[in-house]
C-alpha cells in the first residue's frame, strides 16, 4: 500500500484508488482457466485485493476461507460453513466435511475429496485459502498444498482453488501440475510497479509525479513494497503532496528522504 501526502485535494471521487497493471490483468485472466491458482507476494502487495476484485468480476460463487492463525482446524471449520453459506446445494457435504476434520494425511485428504466430488455444485465455484502462511509450514501448511493439488487433478467440475500466502507455495507436485495447465503461480514480480506504472497509479490519484521521482523510488529499498494494486486512503483533510521538486542546488536526495518543517493536519 502507498499512503500519499498530497499538496493540494483530491477530487472528491478519487480519494481512492486501485490500479492494475495490464500484466497483472492477464496474468490474473490465464489463471482463470487453471483448477488451482496459487497467489505469492509479501505483506503489502495487495494480493487478497487482487484476488477478490478480479473474483468479483465473475460469475463464480466465491467460498472464501480467511486463515487467521495457526489451528488448521479452525480454518477447516471455516471453509465448511462458508462452503455451506455460499453453496446451499452442498451443506450434506460440508457437514460430512465437517466431521471428517482436516485433511491431516493422505486417508482424511482422499475421504475429502470423494465427499466434494460428490458434492453436486450447481454453479462455478472458488475456494479461496487467505493467508495460507499463517498455517506451519511443515505440517498443516504442507497438508493444505497436498489437498488442493489433489483437488485440482481431480477435475470436479465447476470447482476450482485459488491459495494466497506470503510463502512460497510448499507443494510436492506444482512442477508437474503447472506443465499440465492445472496450476498457475502468481508471484511478486506482477505486483511490483515499474517506474512509468508509478507514474500511472499517481496520475490516477491526482498527482502528477516527475519522472525522477518515480525512478527513485522504484530503486528505493521499500520500492518492492509499491504494488501495482494501491489504494491510497486519503481524504481532503489530509491530503497534502510535498510538490515537485524546486532546483536549489542544496540536494539531489528523493523528496521522500528529506526533512521537511512542514506541518500535516492529523488524520
Amino acid at each position: 500500500m502507498i499512503l500519499l501526502a498530497m499538496h493540494k485535494p483530491l477530487p472528491a471521487g478519487n480519494t481512492a484508488a486501485h490500479y492494475f497493471t495490464p500484466r497483472l490483468r492477464e496474468a490474473f485472466a490465464a489463471a482463470s482457466a487453471c483448477p488451482l491458482t496459487v497467489v505469492e507476494a509479501p505483506m503489502g502487495y495487495g494480493k487478497t485485493v487482487a484476488v477478490r476484485e478480479f473474483l468479483q468480476k465473475g460469475r463464480a460463487r466465491v467460498v472464501w476461507t480467511p486463515i487467521l492463525g495457526p489451528s488448521a482446524d479452525a480454518c477447516w471449520r471455516t471453509f465448511c460453513h462458508e462452503l455451506e453459506r455460499c453453496a446451499p446445494e452442498t451443506a450434506d457435504a460440508a457437514e460430512s466435511l465437517l466431521r471428517l476434520g482436516f485433511p491431516y494425511d493422505s486417508v482424511r485428504a482422499d475421504a475429502a475429496l470423494d465427499i466434494l466430488s460428490q458434492a453436486g455444485f450447481a454453479t462455478p465455484a472458488v475456494l479461496v485459502f487467505d493467508d495460507c502462511h499463517h498455517l506451519p509450514a511443515q505440517e498443516s501448511g504442507k497438508a493444505l498444498a497436498r489437498f488442493c493439488e489433489l483437488l485440482a487433478q481431480s477435475g470436479i467440475p465447476k470447482l476450482r482453488m485459488v491459495c494466497v500466502s506470503r510463502d512460497a507455495w510448499d507443494g510436492d507436485g506444482s512442477e508437474l501440475l503447472g506443465l499440465k495447465g492445472m496450476l498457475a503461480s502468481i508471484g511478486r514480480g506482477a505486483f511490483t510497479l515499474t517506474p512509468p506504472e508509478i507514474r500511472e497509479y499517481y496520475a490516477s490519484c491526482g498527482v502528477s509525479l516527475a519522472q525522477d521521482d518515480a525512478d527513485a523510488l522504484h530503486a528505493a529499498p521499500a520500492a518492492g513494497s509499491a504494488p501495482c494494486i494501491c489504494t491510497a486512503c486519503v481524504t481532503a483533510r489530509a491530503a497534502f503532496f510535498r510538490g515537485p521538486r524546486v532546483s536549489t542546488g542544496r540536494s539531489s536526495r528523493p523528496w521522500w528522504k528529506r526533512r521537511s518543517t512542514r506541518r500535516f493536519p492529523r488524520l
